[in-house]
């Protein structure tokens, strides 16, 4: 599955770690004033090869002509501009409500706010980039913390000993930035501020994501001071500056990746913080020691790859949720007298639970597929394990109905002709549980679905012994009689016997 994915221009560096997931994304630049468009900043990040800048103009012939597969919005204003159209949405919070209303003056009453943007939100997918900013916007949706891969940082060397904060407008933002705590600890100290701050004396931009690296890897210290109240413990610029390798003071927040003398120094008191600040800069031995722990952190707290999961996942739901819906628009009543009419004639071994399967999948294994689901009961039991996703494939369509409802994802069809919509590479282990044996060619399948399973993935398969004794009792006395179940399934197409090896 390839989409052409339509998005807006509001965080490059965001962008180019969405870009990751593989598919082709269309960015507006969009205008912020009249004649005034907030353009790619290439000195933020470089356009990644699979995202195309669009014109607010071109994106909407796109959208008029129905190119568009998926929409993912970064704030309400994206919605509104979208509303009329409809094809799969999703909305990512970067920010927490109540953060935004005190930067707007209070001017705006949550209540009447979140009244006035419900039908915004109906049927569109909710993203939030922290478990604090969903709880202060007090719905339900994914949490997908920022995901980097280590190794394309690094490289930290301290030989300049000064600190270092990076962030847009924080002075104007103070209320979230901690712009005033910044500037008491800095007092007197060397540092170096970059990004887009008009009001503070000597910031400036960086001049490519070459040079901010290189600012990351030689300056000495990191400094983060966003509110407790008002912003996440971390932020990407902070994410970066410790995958490179970089030392960490932070001023206290609950939500904070440092642990104080482990990976870095965190406290309220600002005058601890300057000391902290004054050893880290006087001793490069100690910088490296904090700044290898917590590049250790973001690797295991911050990962890439899980990122990059999730998102899958999201943007795989949203895709198969909006496909469902359309289909149910036909005659929900219709379909659902239906559906009772089927599911109550669905063979009782349609429900089976294959514990046997379940036994010999490996613990760390969090997104399955199951060839041949039934009616999805082997893979809620495997989703009883916090964290797993489970997806079926199932022929049977009274069986795909009751599926659904229990597993993340469900496709209808004949799997030896069906084009699966999942990426390469996507998950830890596929079953096929009693299923080759009904295909007209299983080895084609294997073939055919091998793509989707990791390098270090794992294949189950239970299939029935033709060479078992009461089988062959029964053809011994000409007997071959086939079945409703069992391994003479009148359905069998193929039939299997262990190899004997002497």
């Amino acid at each position: 599955m390839h989409l052409k994915i339509l998005s807006y221009n509001w965080h490059e560096p965001y962008l180019c770690l969405l870009s990751k997931v593989g598919h082709t994304f269309l960015i507006i630049e969009p205008e912020v004033s009249e004649g005034n468009y907030r353009r790619w900043d290439k000195n933020m990040r470089p356009v990644p090869d699979n995202v195309i800048l669009v014109s607010e103009k071109e994106a909407i012939s796109q959208l008029d002509e129905g190119a568009i597969d998926l929409v993912i919005a970064h704030n309400i204003k994206d919605l509104v501009s979208i509303y009329e159209y409809r094809l799969p949405k999703i909305i990512v919070f970067h920010n927490k409500l109540s953060t935004e209303i005190k930067l707007g003056n209070n001017k705006v009453n949550r209540e009447d706010y979140l009244k006035k943007i419900n039908p915004l939100l109906v049927n569109v997918k909710k993203v939030f980039i922290s478990e604090s900013k969903r709880l202060d916007w007090g719905m339900t949706g994914d949490v997908i913390l920022p995901g980097l891969n280590v190794n394309d940082y690094g490289g930290y060397r301290g030989d300049y000993p000064s600190v270092l904060r990076v962030g847009n407008l924080i002075k104007e933002r103070d209320l979230m930035m901690g712009f005033t705590t910044g500037e008491a600890i800095l007092s007197g100290l060397p540092s170096k501020t970059l990004g887009l701050n008009p009001n503070i004396i000597g910031a400036r931009l960086s001049s490519g994501f070459g040079d901010l690296l290189e600012q990351y890897r030689s300056l000495r210290v990191y400094l983060h001071t966003t509110s407790n109240d008002y912003e996440d413990g971390y932020n990407l610029s902070l994410l970066e500056a410790m995958a490179v390798g970089m030392p960490v003071i932070s001023i206290s927040n609950k939500t904070s990746p440092i642990t104080n003398g482990i990976n870095g120094y965190i406290s309220n008191d600002i005058q601890y913080l300057r000391t902290c600040a004054v050893s880290l800069l006087d001793d490069l031995d100690l910088a490296n020691s904090l700044g290898q722990k917590g590049k250790d952190t973001v690797r295991e707290k911050f990962s890439q790859t899980k990122f990059l999961q999730l998102w899958v996942k999201s943007i795989e739901a949203v895709i198969f949720e909006f496909l469902e819906g359309s289909k149910n628009e036909l005659s929900k009543e219709v379909v659902e007298i239906k559906s009772q009419q089927e599911i109550q004639s669905l063979p009782q071994y349609f429900r089976n639970v294959r514990d046997d399967i379940v036994s010999l999948v490996p613990r760390e294994a969090n997104d399955i597929l199951e060839i041949g689901c039934a009616a999805g009961m082997t893979g809620n039991k495997l989703k009883q394990k916090t964290g797993v996703y489970v997806a079926g494939v199932e022929l049977d369509h009274k069986a795909a109905i009751e599926a659904k409802k229990v597993l993340d994802e469900v496709i209808e069809g004949n799997i030896e002709t069906l084009e699966l919509p999942f990426i390469e590479k996507r998950f830890d282990c596929i079953l096929f549980a009693d299923v080759l044996e009904h295909l007209i060619d299983p080895l084609d399948v294997l073939k055919k679905t091998r793509k989707f399973l990791k390098t270090d993935g794992t294949v189950i398969a239970s299939i029935p012994n033709v060479q078992y004794l009461g089988v062959v009792h029964q053809l011994v006395e000409g007997n071959w009689t086939y079945q409703d179940e069992g391994i003479l399934d009148r359905t069998h197409l193929r039939f299997f016997s262990p190899i004997m090896k002497s």
